[in-house]
C-alpha cells in the first residue's frame, strides 16, 4: 500500500512482473494483476494454473500482454 499512496495509484492501475510463484500469490493479495516472467527462477509450467494477466517468455512480450 505504500507504493499506491506514494504514486497516487490503485492496485487496478498497476501490473507486477515476477519470476516466482510466491510473488504471484502476494500480488493477488494486494489486488495487482501479475505477469509471470519465465526467464527467471521458475519455468512456465509452474505458472500455468496461476491467476495471471499473462505469461511472458521474453521481455518484449510484457507490453503485448499489458496492451491486450
Amino acid at each position: 500500500s505504500y507504493l499506491f499512496v506514494k504514486y497516487g495509484v490503485t492496485p487496478s492501475q498497476c501490473v507486477f512482473v515476477t519470476d516466482t510463484i510466491g510473488d504471484v500469490l502476494e500480488s493477488r493479495r494486494a489486488g495487482v494483476d501479475t505477469i509471470a516472467a519465465t526467464w527467471g527462477l521458475h519455468k512456465k509450467e509452474v505458472f500455468e494454473d496461476a491467476d495471471l494477466l499473462g505469461i511472458a517468455t521474453k521481455p518484449s512480450e510484457i507490453l503485448d500482454i499489458i496492451n491486450s
